[in-house]
């Protein structure tokens, strides 16, 4: 029959001292939690040894603190794990680290959680690791924090992968130090998002490039800053390329600097989107000229304008020929001013068509000089005006060829001052045709000279009105051939006053019969005398009827006659 609890309660220490491990046994929980301090410090460790799991609950917290090392170490792994959560706390410090690493193991989940931070810092390296997933799952923050450095680095994988996100918020800087590369990947993605940026930035190189894309990325876009540059150096392409782009942009600007020119390879521009302006800013030329052209693709306009003058140079062909009318726009003049002239070759119609007149005006000549026939058609007419007048004499024929009659039209007079004798030459009768009185005077006579009689055909009267009387005399025979009878009558009297006597004498009959009863005053006695027979007979009534005495006095008799005749309406009955 077992002792009652008053009995027990009544037991002096040299009796406790001296119970036999059968007489232990049979002590009820009920009866050990009579006992004194005194008297629970008096068992022998074979006495503790022999309290049962179901008796062992008697014993209250000071109870507990009362045992020596030695009595902690010969508890049986199932009377462990029958403690108590709200009574294991009463374990001294020096007790938990006698604690064998199967007794540790054998404790409750709910006791683990229950030992508080100086027993949990009292666990030996051996002991941390025999712990179930479960009792470490338990722990709080409080708990994790006090985990030794050595404690952390022995941790196991399965043992780290059960922390939560609130448990490896925990960990000191130097506890995250600790972590092996192994334990780093083991880390879960909820996990790893429960570093604070002090952890990550204490993460060593080796633990940040052993980390898993999934546990990388489970990072937040507002704490990834806080991985050292050496660490963001460290990650692998993998890694990189499975950075999301809000994650790519939370990097930095040191951080992006520190990516190699590897890892600006895959990206792709659904990431790149995500760079700030500041982190593009913060790229080397090495960087950039790695970017692939997909990547380019999908660049922001701000970001465009953001890269240096020195990376947009060591853009490459395919990378600039990548670049969106929209995202040119926004590279502002300086950059393009840094263009190759192999880059500007390789500018597409769309991506012409964005450069605003500024950028347009920043090319070079060399440039301007390569810009293909193809390229210069998507040009809206609107930025011609943007072009210098030396980057218009730097177009080459076969572009100026693909000037279109608004095109033309929309050239200033400077633009069109600045055009060589080849330059006129090159634009199409089509183009020529949108040329208004108001430009033509801008061209030189060495220009005017240059016309091919088929433009020279399209000048309407009106046009051929606004030249001047050095542009009227710079006119050649053969162009004065071409010229048709709608031309001639738009030719004021101080250019028809320029013509030489062999440009009149070039006149057709049928250009010449355009002369009118205003214009044809304009020619000079000399003019008149190298007007043939024929074209005199081509003139309507009132224009000969309107030579002055002068211009009949220069005629010959036979040519005097004639004129008298058309005067008439001798030829036109």
């Amino acid at each position: 029959m077992a002792l009652s609890t008053a009995s027990v309660a009544a037991l002096t220490t040299a009796e406790i001292a001296g119970l036999t491990t059968t007489s232990v046994g049979l002590l009820t929980a009920s009866g050990l939690s009579a006992l004194s301090t005194a008297q629970v410090a008096a068992f022998t460790t074979a006495g503790i040894a022999a309290i049962s799991k179901s008796h062992i609950t008697g014993f209250s917290t000071s109870s507990l603190a009362a045992l020596t090392t030695g009595d902690v170490a010969a508890l049986t792994t199932s009377a462990t794990n029958a403690i108590a959560a709200n009574r294991v706390a009463g374990l001294t410090t020096s007790a938990i680290a006698a604690l064998s690493t199967g007794q540790v193991a054998a404790f409750a989940a709910t006791a683990v959680s229950a030992l508080g931070t100086s027993n949990i810092a009292a666990l030996t390296t051996s002991d941390l690791p025999a712990l179930t997933n479960k009792a470490l799952g338990g722990l709080s923050t409080a708990e994790v924090s006090a985990l030794t450095t050595s404690a952390v680095a022995a941790l196991t994988t399965g043992n780290v992968f059960g922390f939560s996100a609130n448990q490896i918020s925990g960990l000191t800087t130097a506890g995250a130090a600790a972590l092996t590369t192994s334990d780093a990947a083991a880390l879960s993605r909820t996990a790893f998002g429960g570093l604070t940026t002090g952890e990550l930035a204490a993460l060593t190189t080796g633990s940040v490039a052993g980390l898993t894309t999934a546990g990388l990325n489970g990072v937040a876009a507002t704490k990834i800053s806080g991985l050292t540059t050496a660490a963001v150096a460290a990650l692998t392409t993998g890694q990189i390329a499975s950075l999301s782009n809000t994650l790519l942009g939370g990097l930095g600007t040191s951080r992006v600097a520190a990516l190699s020119t590897s890892d600006l390879a895959v990206l792709t521009a659904k990431t790149v989107v995500g760079l700030t302006t500041g982190e593009v800013a913060a790229l080397g030329t090495a960087q950039v000229a790695a970017l692939i052209t997909s990547a380019l693709f999908g660049l922001t306009a701000s970001q465009v304008g953001s890269l240096s003058t020195s990376a947009v140079a060591a853009l490459t062909t395919s990378g600039v020929a990548a670049l969106t009318g929209t995202t040119i726009a926004g590279m502002g003049t300086s950059r393009v001013a840094a263009l190759t002239t192999a880059d500007v070759a390789a500018l597409t119609v769309a991506t012409v068509s964005g450069l605003t007149t500024g950028e347009l005006a920043a090319l070079t000549t060399s440039a301007i000089a390569v810009l293909t026939t193809t390229a210069l058609n998507g040009l809206p007419s609107s930025k011609l005006p943007g072009l210098t007048t030396s980057a218009i004499a730097a177009l080459s024929t076969s572009g100026l060829a693909a000037l279109s009659k608004t095109s033309v039209g929309i050239l200033t007079t400077g633009q069109l001052a600045a055009l060589t004798t080849a330059g006129i030459a090159a634009l199409t009768t089509t183009g020529l045709s949108g040329l208004a009185a108001t430009k033509v005077a801008s061209l030189t006579t060495s220009a005017i000279a240059g016309l091919t009689t088929g433009d020279v055909a399209v000048l309407t009267g009106t046009v051929i009105s606004g030249l001047t009387t050095s542009g009227a005399a710079a006119l050649t025979t053969s162009e004065m051939a071409a010229l048709n009878k709608g031309s001639i009558g738009g030719l004021t009297t101080g250019e028809l006053a320029a013509l030489t006597t062999s440009s009149v004498a070039a006149l057709t009959t049928s250009g010449a019969s355009g002369l009118t009863a205003n214009n044809v005053k304009g020619l000079t006695t000399a003019g008149v005398a190298a007007m043939t027979t024929n074209q005199i007979i081509g003139l309507a009534v009132a224009t000969a009827s309107a030579f002055t005495t002068a211009q009949i006095a220069g005629l010959t008799t036979a040519n005097a006659n004639v004129l008298f005749l058309t005067a008439q309406g001798y030829y036109h009955s």
